[in-house]
């Protein structure tokens, strides 16, 4: 699906799910054709707004605590240390095992 319209459609869920419809949503930088709700698009978002950068932490926190957990059940990719940022170890770990479940296919592996 690509990254993009994932996190189109990871954000829309997240709306869908809220009790109430905020009154104005703050992207961070996410062009969003057809969205109808009234917005705002941030270019480097984080640095303009503090809402957009405590979400953004928030974010990252819950990603890597997941991330952590993937080790368990995908051992031998070191999901725990690097929680799924390409790095050295990361990429000679997919390279050895090949891709699990929760890889993307559409990114190329570089060792």
């Amino acid at each position: 699906m690509g990254i993009l319209p994932a996190t189109r459609q990871a954000a829309m869920r997240a709306l869908e799910m809220l009790p109430m419809m905020p009154e104005y949503l703050l992207l961070d930088y996410i062009h969003w054709p057809g969205l109808a709700h009234p917005h705002l698009a941030l270019p480097k978002g984080e640095s303009q707004s503090l809402s957009i950068a405590a979400a953004s932490v928030l974010a990252k926190t819950a990603r890597d605590s997941i991330m952590r957990g993937m080790e368990d059940q995908y051992s031998g990719y070191g999901f725990a240390k690097h929680k799924g940022y390409g790095t050295a170890q990361h990429r000679a770990a997919i390279v050895r095992l090949g891709l699990c479940r929760i890889h993307r296919e559409s990114f190329k592996i570089h060792v």
